[in-house]
């Protein structure tokens, strides 16, 4: 489960998200959205998907207002939007997404909410009672969940984002020991979480390190990124160009590689 926060705006993050994602990234944000709602016991028209990642810290995020379930659905329909007009300029038909009927069915849903339903807005000290308390999550979890928490460029209407990646120094800032031990005794009392996380700089600089090392990202089958993505390409080593789609096979074909002779190896002792 991810949430790729590129950009505090859900139509700018969907548009930053390179081409293999957008189809994945609308099942997940779906997926999400299913959960959430099913946690909150709201109903949707029609049968949904199965609901898995009950206790996935996105999925609590998301059920955690009804600000966070409309900028989720916002993310999830720009990439639909994304999706038809990439698929548009690749074979020149027009395809709509299969989850874009599930998305109408949960926006109906989530319009009709009120706040005795679900609050409009929630912070991130009583969101982590409401995880800890109410949805009964161990608190060794909820310790886990604290250092994600960001309150720098959080989604546009949210109080707080949640970053499902390590906040590493490579891709993002995160919090000093002294900060971390002092947010965890935060939770302990009920209070309201801070850090210095930026969200959108982790999620963009994550990206950057991904096409650095993992895979030839492409937006539209074009290679070169997107103006507000380039300043993290050019902080995460700058030295390195992004690796190729020939360069990313071949790593492919190396780790299949190393994975038979392991196995062969395995079944030889």
């Amino acid at each position: 489960m991810q949430i790729f926060v590129l950009a505090t705006s859900a139509p700018l993050a969907a548009s930053l998200h390179c081409d293999a994602h957008v189809n994945k990234m609308i099942i997940e944000a779906t997926q999400i959205l299913y959960a959430a709602l099913h946690l909150r016991s709201i109903k949707t028209v029609g049968d949904g998907y199965a609901i898995t990642h009950m206790h996935h810290h996105l999925v609590l995020w998301a059920a955690g207002a009804r600000a966070h379930l409309r900028w989720l659905l916002d993310l999830a329909h720009g990439l639909c939007a994304e999706y038809e007009l990439r698929t548009f300029m690749r074979i020149r038909a027009h395809k709509i997404h299969a989850c874009s009927a599930h998305l109408a069915r949960i926006r109906m849903a989530v319009n009709g909410l009120t706040h005795a339903d679900l609050p409009e807005q929630i912070s991130p000290g009583d969101w982590l009672t409401w995880v800890t308390d109410v949805r009964q999550v161990g608190k060794a979890a909820c310790l886990n969940i604290v250092r994600a928490i960001s309150i720098i460029n959080p989604p546009d209407g949210c109080r707080f984002g949640v970053l499902d990646i390590d906040p590493n120094p490579r891709w993002g800032p995160k919090l000093d020991p002294e900060a971390h031990a002092e947010a965890k005794r935060q939770l302990t009392r009920r209070c309201e979480v801070t850090g210095d996380i930026d969200l959108v700089a982790s999620y963009r600089l994550y990206y950057a390190k991904k096409a650095k090392t993992d895979f030839a990202f492409t937006w539209a089958a074009a290679a070169v990124p997107p103006p507000p993505l380039r300043s993290a390409w050019a902080a995460h080593r700058p030295d390195r160009a992004p690796i190729t789609l020939a360069e990313q096979r071949a790593g492919e074909s190396a780790r299949r590689a190393e994975k038979k002779r392991k196995q062969a190896e395995a079944l030889a002792a």
